[in-house]
């Protein structure tokens, strides 16, 4: 076979801990340093999302993509294709809800 090797780039090497910090800072956070941002009643998290570049159709890319993702408690790891696949689908599911109300 031949080895192929994948970097995690910069950007996500840097994204992964910035967004745990952040998620940190929230529950260590006092009600009244919450407010300050608008935010009323504080919340859990029960997940954090990344969003990065586009889907490759690559299978190797694709089972290294979901090996990384399925790795980060915590952390839902989606490309832009993605999240337009779920708003598609989404935008599908109340189409057709409302058609079946009227």
């Amino acid at each position: 076979g031949t080895s192929t090797e994948y970097w995690l780039s910069l950007e996500l090497g840097r994204g992964i801990p910035e967004v745990l910090g952040y998620k940190k800072m929230y529950e260590d956070a006092q009600s009244e340093e919450l407010q300050k941002f608008g935010i009323e009643m504080k919340k859990p998290i029960s997940k954090c999302v990344i969003v990065i570049g586009t889907r490759k159709n690559d299978l190797i890319w694709k089972e290294n993509f979901e090996r990384i993702a399925n790795c980060l408690n915590g952390i839902e790891l989606l490309t832009y294709d993605h999240l337009i696949d779920r708003l598609e689908n989404t935008v599908n599911n109340l189409e057709q809800h409302t058609s079946a109300i009227q």
